[in-house]
């Protein structure tokens, strides 16, 4: 059986700690302890300068742990998965963004410096501001790529490019005009460099597509067959990261919950047609070749620290199933007749659109401790899920539940609230992009 295992519980919330401690250790503590290693009179010029360069060492520092998350390290993703890694990533990236400007206005807030210069010698000081425009640039066209409705294929490479022409400049600026603070000219292409050996040293899967066919409206279960050896170990609920060689499809990476069960010889992927590239999924065709990377993330009973028994609550809306689905394949075939308490909640907008449902309606031959409650917003009989009717469909689920949450925003946020409201402690929830 292809079966990972993760750290969980207390392992998992220790190395998270382990893991923001370091970053923090890193961009923050190595910045302070050069500052206050030469003391200055308070508020003087050499006090100024000396917080300026501490705060733009701290940026490099934060361009380097931004490197680093990039990499999509295996050993990062087991500590806190990868979705987390990635939400970091952001929030660096405004942090990095914000203290290299204030950089220069500490450095040269008490002193009047002779403009005047030839530009040859200042050329450090162009670099810094190069690099401190390309920044700026590379975290507002990544907040607002979404609005500005520039493809996700296009913005990546250009993402990838402009950091890794932003730690060159960050190296020349901090090399030249850095003082004891020189370490951060080697920080960002030190990591740069990092980034690069991991992508080039990580070697995809090499698959076939075995099949494609409908699963639910508007969405299609592909089935992928390694071309040598066998499907790599994971644990139930994980997700991949795809790309399909396909004439028909762009070749783009894209993150995708493996659907199958960890003992089954194949990997199987729901995909849900809501996009650009989702909506081509269908023109693939058996023969064709695809690269996957992963996998990634932590969304399994087999990594929340889940006791052997303990009853466990399924929270899911349309395409949310997949994760969920490959940890009820994986109970099927590992708990068969166990009286385990399951409940699962799916809602879709009708029966023609949840994917899988003759499986789903199946499962409770197998684990006769499966409460299964279906919702349909459309239809005969449908509504709207509302917290009442959430709360409804919750009726009888044993409080102690370990509750995993799956699906679009909203319905992610009216879930936890309504099960916060209702006395479950322990909610776990996917989020389904990076």
């Amino acid at each position: 059986m292809s079966l990972r295992p993760l750290p969980s519980g207390p392992a998992q919330a220790a190395g998270t700690a382990a893991l923001a401690l370091a970053c923090l250790a890193l961009a923050a503590g190595v910045p302070l302890a050069a500052f206050l290693s030469r003391p200055a009179a308070p508020l003087s010029e050499e006090w100024w300068r000396s917080l300026g360069m501490a705060l733009g060492m701290a940026a490099a520092l934060c361009l380097a742990v931004q490197f680093v998350i990039a990499a999509r390290l295996r050993a990062l993703d087991r500590l806190t998965g990868l979705d987390r890694l990635f939400r970091v990533h952001r929030v660096i990236g405004i942090k990095a963004a914000v203290l290299a400007l204030l950089h220069p206005f500490a450095v040269f807030w008490p002193e009047s410096r002779n403009l005047a210069e030839p530009a040859l010698a200042q050329w450090p000081l162009f670099a810094g501001a190069a690099a401190l425009v390309s920044l700026w640039a590379a975290a507002g066209v990544a907040r607002f790529r979404p609005l500005a409705g520039l493809p996700f294929a296009r913005w990546l490479p250009l993402h990838r490019a402009g950091a890794l022409g932003l730690a060159g400049l960050v190296c020349l600026h901090a090399a030249f005009v850095g003082g004891r603070f020189h370490l951060s000219a080697l920080a960002a292409p030190a990591a740069a460099v990092l980034f690069l050996l991991a992508r080039g040293l990580s070697r995809p899967l090499a698959c076939t597509v075995a099949a494609v066919t409908p699963a639910g409206q508007d969405a299609h279960e592909v089935v992928l067959v390694p071309e040598q050896g066998r499907v790599p170990a994971y644990a139930p609920g994980q997700f991949a990261l795809v790309s399909f060689l396909c004439p028909r499809l762009p070749e783009e990476e894209h993150p995708f919950t493996i659907a199958s069960a960890p003992h089954e010889s194949a990997l199987r992927f729901t995909i849900r047609c809501c996009g650009d590239f989702t909506a081509r999924i269908g023109t693939l065709a058996p023969g064709d070749r695809a690269l996957v990377r992963g996998p990634y993330g932590r969304f399994s009973f087999l990594t929340a620290g889940a006791r052997s028994g303990e009853p466990l609550l399924f929270l899911a809306a349309g395409v949310g199933i997949t994760p969920i689905l490959s940890m009820l394949r994986h109970l099927a075939a590992s708990e068969t007749g166990s009286p385990r308490r399951i409940t699962l909640l799916w809602s879709n907008r009708d029966a023609a659109d949840a994917p899988h449902l003759a499986e789903v309606e199946g499962l409770p031959a197998l684990l006769p401790g499966l409460i299964l409650r279906l919702h349909h917003s459309r239809g005969p009989g449908g509504a709207r899920l509302d917290a009442p009717a959430l709360a409804a469909l919750l009726a009888g689920a044993p409080r102690e539940s370990l509750a995993f949450v799956c699906g679009p925003a909203g319905f992610m946020a009216l879930a936890r609230n309504v099960l916060r409201a209702q006395g479950f402690a322990r909610v776990r929830h996917e989020a389904f992009a990076l």
